[in-house]
């Protein structure tokens, strides 16, 4: 089991450049998708495992990838959009909520797979992550890449039609 983390670690490694590049070519709402479909591929996965490496590439490669384009990638280019000045803050809060949550998680799954078995508890986890990717398609994203005060952060170097973030930037650009 603590290969699989040690997987999951590096796979976090070398998917966040490519979770950068995602977030900077298709935005935030694309790049949350992506990581929700990657979460929803991993749980599935485990459910069909039946070697051990699979487990390896379901929980350590998959949640790993899932793990860089939900995680500080994402949110980071949002958060300075919203909180400019107090960054450090929230994303002190986000990390305190993503340590809850890990304790809610593990126990709940653990509880799942006492009473349904691994497979079932691995289902039901894809279950929920296919569901998360369902919101995060019509959240109103324009909005929320304008931030709070609709201006942004800046201009940015894209050649999107839409607005899309580029590191910490937010543009309006035309496609040739």
């Amino acid at each position: 089991v603590t290969g699989i983390y040690g997987i999951s670690a590096l796979a976090i490694g070398f998917a966040g450049p490519v979770a950068g590049h995602l977030i900077d070519h298709l935005g935030p709402r694309w790049l949350y998708v992506v990581g929700a479909a990657a979460l929803f591929v991993a749980y599935a996965g485990a459910a069909y495992a039946t070697e051990l490496w699979h487990f390896y590439l379901a929980l350590g490669v998959f949640i790993g990838f899932s793990s860089a384009c939900l995680g500080n990638v994402a949110q980071t280019p949002l958060i300075a959009i919203w909180f400019k000045g107090r960054v450090s803050t929230v994303l002190g809060i986000i990390g305190g909520a993503t340590g809850i949550g890990a304790l809610i998680f593990a126990p709940m799954a653990q509880v799942l797979i006492d009473l349904y078995g691994y497979r079932a508890a691995y289902y039901g986890l894809a279950g929920v992550a296919l569901l998360l990717a369902v919101p995060l398609t019509i959240l109103p994203w324009r909005r929320i890449e304008a931030g709070r005060d609709g201006t942004g952060p800046g201009p940015a170097a894209t050649n999107r039609k839409s607005t899309r973030l580029n590191s910490s930037h937010v543009s309006e650009s035309r496609m040739p």
